[in-house]
Parts: C-alpha cells; structure tokens; sequence
C-alpha cells in the first residue's frame, strides 16, 4: 500500500466540523462498495469506500440464490391449496416462489429492469413416481455429475451437446425430455430492487426470445430500458394455460442505471443461481399447462421390457 503523504504538525488543533449521519440515496456503482443497498446510511457508505463487502469471503455460487417469478396456473400447489395456505394467489398472478408474495395480480402489469441472461437445463423425472430431477445444466451446456444424460450411441454423456434427451419427443407432447431455460435476472423498481430471475420454459421461451430480440434493437445495455410484465391467456390444440407478455417502458433513470450497473458488475464476480426447490419433487406443476381438453386415448403399445428408474442427480441447488 502506498504511503500516505505526510503534514507538518502545528500546535494548533485542528478545527473540523463533524457532517450529520444521514439516510442517503446511494449505490453500489458510487461507492465500488458493491452489494450496498440503495438506502444505506451515510456512515456506512464512508466505511466501505473502495472495497468489497467483509464476512463473505468463502461464499461460492451454491450460496447465491435468487427467487423466481412464477406464473400461477391453474393446477399451482398455490393455487389449488389456496384454502389451506392462504398465500392469496389466484390463476394469471405473478409471485416469488420463495416468499409467496405476489407481486403483479392476474391483468396487472409488474415492472422489470433486466439485468443480464442466462441458460440452463433440467431433465425432470415422472412426477407420479417422484423421481424429482434427472439431470442438471448450469449453464445448459455441461451437466452435473450423476446425471442420466446419454448420447446417441446410448453412452452415459455430460455434454448437453451430445445428449439426445435435448432433442424433440413426440412422445412427450414433442417437447425435448430436458427443459432448456432462459433465465433473466431482474431488478423490481416497485419493490426496493430487489432482484429475481424471470425464468422462461416450454411455451415461455418463445416470449423469452421476442423480448431478448426487442432489447437488443435498442443497442444499449440490457439494463438501460424498462419493462412490463403482464400474464396472458393462452390456448393451442391441447391446453389453456397463462403465459408472459411484456411492453417497453423508456430508458431508466441515470439512478436506475447506476444501480443495475452496480448489480451487473457484482455477478460478473461470481455464478449466479435461481430457487428451484419448488421444482425438485412432485409440485412441480407451477408452469405446467392444463389439460382442458385432452386428446383421445392412443392405442395400447406392445409390452416392453420394464427400464431401470435412473438415479436422481447429486449435487447442491439448481443453478437459474
């Protein structure tokens, strides 16, 4: 560390004036203090001018978790155990599936400020025997140890790449075995910004790439514009069930960049990861579709020989 440069002592003391401690509006990229809050006191902010935030040290990515939004459907735990529960979640509301607290009614709009995107997948298991979740991607790109993922040769694989459970299955509604995610961290101006991760699968992600392809038109940072987030009804050939919609808003304040600024900055330091514990057992219907009108019952299939249930995947949370 450099040496302070040194004055020349005088017998005189010194006549300061003491500055009132006062709440102040402040932010992560003011101070390189990255983590404060925008409402941390004056004091603190002078103590942790130019350094990181103490104590934690040995936090690594598995320790870092964000909630994420969730759109209520029609067969939701929340929603089809309302009575018991009283969480006040009703089909189309958009809440934190960490807190139960709603955060945008059916029809109201919730805003956004998108920070940054990430990718990820997930094989789930049969729900009906509990398997929970086969096989994991953080980054939808290499999968955990333990895994179920095979290639095409019937070859245990952990490169997503290589894997054939990505692929269509007609008999899975023509849905890939393994859900590929889009996963948007979020900041909420109408909730102290605090951050989520609105995180898209199946029917989402086409939503997710229209809103990816209409913020990078604007040709400034993720974070620069505003968003809404509403649910809709929608139906195709099989189900009816509520899916995302978003509208632009306008640019952020400089105060709102600042701070999405500051936030980006931070997670550029380490492996962001989304709750995902409402997704790893049976009650994993939060984003499933309603079967309103079923499709007319197949033929029975010649039997086959039964297949072994292959183990859940080992390994701490579920990143994204």
């Amino acid at each position: 560390m450099a040496k302070q440069p040194q004055t020349k002592q005088t017998n005189a003391p010194a006549q300061t004036t003491a500055a009132p401690v006062t709440e102040t509006a402040i932010t992560p990229a003011d101070t390189q203090a990255k983590g404060l809050t925008s409402a941390a006191p004056a004091w603190l902010v002078q103590q942790m001018q130019g350094r990181k935030a103490a104590g934690l040290e040995q936090m690594d990515s598995a320790d870092l978790i964000i909630s994420r939004l969730v759109l209520a459907q029609s067969m939701s735990p929340e929603v089809t155990n309302a009575d018991e529960n009283g969480y006040g979640i009703d089909v189309g509301d958009i809440f934190d599936n960490l807190t139960k607290e709603v955060r945008a009614k059916a029809g109201d709009t919730l805003t956004i400020i998108p920070v940054v995107l990430g990718k990820s997948r997930i094989h789930f298991g049969d729900l009906d025997k509990d398997e929970g979740i086969l096989c994991r991607s953080n980054d939808a790109l290499t999968a955990l140890p333990g895994g179920d993922g095979k290639d095409a040769g019937g070859q245990p694989t952990r490169d997503c790449a290589k894997c054939i459970l990505k692929e269509f299955d007609d008999e899975a509604d023509g849905r890939p075995a393994c859900s590929l995610f889009y996963n948007i961290i979020v900041l909420l101006p109408d909730f102290g910004m605090i951050p989520a991760v609105w995180s898209n699968k199946h029917t989402n992600v086409k939503v997710a790439k229209r809103f990816l392809s209409t913020a990078k038109l604007t040709g400034a940072d993720l974070f620069a514009q505003k968003y809404t987030l509403k649910s809709v009804k929608e139906k195709n050939d099989k189900y009816t069930y509520q899916n995302f919609d978003f509208k632009p808003m306008g640019w952020v304040t400089e105060e709102e960049y600042r701070h999405a600024r500051g936030f980006y900055d931070s997670l550029s330091e380490k492996t962001w990861a989304a709750d995902t514990s409402d997704m790893e057992g049976p009650n994993d219907v939060t984003e499933k579709p309603v079967n309103v009108d079923p499709p007319a019952p197949k033929a029975a299939a010649p039997a086959t020989p039964a297949k072994a249930t292959p183990a859940p995947a080992k390994g701490g949370d579920v990143p994204f």
